[in-house]
């Protein structure tokens, strides 16, 4: 008898060693090893789905009754049957259908042996038995059966005689037609009708008459966020990233505000859930400790920057960092004479983890104003900053080209 996946062949050898993908291996009694089955196709599959998985055998089998696959699917174990189909070739494919409920967003993966119930049974044409023994992942068939949930109703906002609501769920959705949610206004039975939002966490919501919010976040979990007060004043743009703080899901949010010709403003803070009926505020108190400390290094560096918007098409210029506290930066730089960067000053902030977001305020009469955002990596002496220009004006954010600024090293002697 023939272990499972040991080589009788150099061929059954060529194929287990040259396969990139991962597989599945089973054997036959004396005929020797199966072939590596194909992956399932690349899908995340939903509710309805069928996920199939080819085994192909080193010779023709014979198959009788409903061999299965047992399949894991998260913590579930289920049967992947045999489709009836392919008896007397090399090839067998077993099928499992989506359920409510499945979900396994790092892949499927055999959970044992091929099983052969009564009456079932894979032979040769010798009338040699399976060894049914069989593995393997298969980390790109993603299962997502679990739809999503509302976690968070928001505050009643009211702005002359609109009445709005934001409505909160696990994962960003997609809307089709009107859909609501039955209210009532002094007894009075109302309907709070869908008005926009779809493709994000939550729609866009009137947050009591002082400022609108609109936001995206990704699959990734990055957040984009604008927020416009209702009675005038300088927008408040941010961007962010979902992370867990002292087990707490927190954002972690950098924001920045200000307009040509106005004093403009930056700050970063981990944003976390907060429910006003349970919520009491610390007492006032100096924060001495130091935060975002990595990148206390870059006070003095100067920076060459390749930057179309600020410099024209392939333009390059460069700014110094002059001063750096607790993750927040400010400074000046130049560019060619005549472009938007001949001159301007800078004031942003980095995380921890390197996440940058600033304003560039140029040096005409009549200065403009741009937001960069993007990610500085390395050490001092071999950093570099890949910046993007980025704005939100409607319902979606808006980036430029790709720049990449690289630290300028200091004179040697």
């Amino acid at each position: 008898m023939w272990e499972c996946c040991s080589g009788i062949t150099p061929e059954s050898k060529r194929q287990q060693a040259g396969s990139a993908r991962r597989s599945l291996c089973c054997c036959l009694g004396r005929t020797g090893t199966a072939s590596l089955v194909a992956a399932p196709k690349r899908h995340t599959y939903g509710e309805g789905g069928t996920i199939a998985f080819r085994v192909t055998f080193t010779e023709p089998v014979v198959a009788t009754g409903i061999p299965t696959l047992p399949i894991s699917i998260g913590d579930t174990v289920r049967q992947a049957a045999w489709n009836g189909r392919g008896s007397g070739s090399r090839s067998l494919t077993f099928t499992l259908g989506v359920q409510s409920g499945d979900f396994a967003p790092a892949g499927v993966r055999v959970a044992g042996p091929i099983v052969l119930p009564d009456g079932a049974a894979i032979r040769d044409r010798a009338g040699n038995d399976l060894n049914p023994a069989a593995s393997g992942e298969f980390p790109r068939a993603r299962v997502d059966a679990v739809g999503p949930s509302v976690s968070d109703f928001g505050h009643i906002a009211i702005a002359g005689k609109r009445v709005s609501m934001r409505v909160t769920f696990t994962e960003p959705v997609t809307v089709r037609g009107k859909p609501s949610i039955a209210f009532m206004v002094d007894g009075a039975p109302r309907q709070l009708v869908y008005a926009r939002g779809s493709g994000s966490v939550s729609p866009e919501n009137s947050f009591g008459s002082t400022t609108s919010i609109v936001g995206l976040a990704t699959e990734f979990g990055e957040i984009r966020m604008r927020f416009t007060p209702t009675s005038g004043g300088s927008p408040v743009i941010g961007v962010g990233q979902f992370r867990e703080v002292n087990g707490t899901t927190a954002i972690q949010m950098q924001m920045i505000s200000g307009q040509a010709g106005e004093a403009y403003t930056t700050h970063w803070a981990y944003m976390l859930p907060y429910d006003p009926g349970s919520f009491t505020p610390p007492d006032p108190r100096p924060d001495t400790d130091l935060t975002s400390t990595e990148w206390a290094w870059t006070p003095g560096t100067t920076w060459e920057y390749q930057s179309d918007e600020l410099f024209g098409p392939g333009g390059v210029g460069s700014f110094t960092i002059t001063n750096y506290r607790n993750g927040y930066f400010w400074g000046s730089g130049s560019g060619p004479a005549g472009t938007l960067g001949e001159s301007f000053t800078q004031l942003g902030s980095i995380t921890p983890e390197g996440n940058v977001l600033f304003n560039v305020l140029t040096g005409q009469s009549v200065p403009t104003l741009l937001t960069l955002t993007g990610q500085i990596t390395g050490e001092p002496l071999t950093a570099r900053m890949a910046l993007r220009t980025y704005e939100f004006s409607g319902s979606d954010p808006a980036f430029g080209a790709v720049g990449y600024a690289v630290i300028v090293p200091e004179p040697t002697t």
